[in-house]
């Protein structure tokens, strides 16, 4: 009878592979050194100049003029001091950028403060060297320290003045 099918002998240790069976592959060889750069290798924060008004807060995060594209979690704070933005001048800056993975780098700016109706221009002449510090963003420090001079003399003479109206008490 042509629709009978005869039973097929196998041997049973030997199978071929099906599709639910793992077929054997080679491996794949990586160089552990070579990875995908991640998300903060492709885009790095970019300075730019800022220029304010006399008075005005510096923005650090202003000064990166590609911020919106930089890995959510991304800071930019102020490395050092402010300056004192009260007088006009250009200042450098320097900005930390801290990326989410860790990593950090150091970018510098320039601020020019423009100096407003009342702001004061800080710039410095003498008769032998005329140096604008608006360009280099110097400033004296006399004032503070004279200040912090008074301090400490009054300090002592309020000591000495106590020790006196000790001795006076005890005798």
């Amino acid at each position: 009878d042509p629709t009978e099918t005869e039973p097929i002998e196998t041997d049973p240790t030997e199978t071929e592979p099906t599709e639910t069976e793992p077929t054997e592959t080679e491996p794949i060889e990586t160089d552990p050194t070579e990875t995908e750069p991640s998300e903060t290798d492709k885009v790095k924060a970019e300075p730019q100049d800022l220029t304010i008004e006399a008075g005005q807060p510096i923005d650090p995060e202003s000064a990166i003029s590609n911020l919106s594209e930089l890995p959510e979690g991304t800071r930019v704070e102020l490395k050092g001091q402010m300056p004192d933005t009260s007088a006009a001048g250009t200042y450098e800056l320097e900005l930390l950028v801290t990326y989410p993975d860790g990593r950090t780098e150091v970018l510098r700016v320039n601020v020019t403060v423009k100096a407003g109706s009342d702001a004061p221009s800080q710039s410095v002449t003498s008769t032998e060297k005329t140096e604008d510090v608006s360009k280099t963003g110097e400033r004296s420090h006399a004032l503070p320290l004279l200040t912090l001079g008074m301090l400490t003399a009054a300090a002592v003479i309020v000591r000495i003045i106590l020790k006196r109206k000790e001795r006076e008490d005890l005798i």
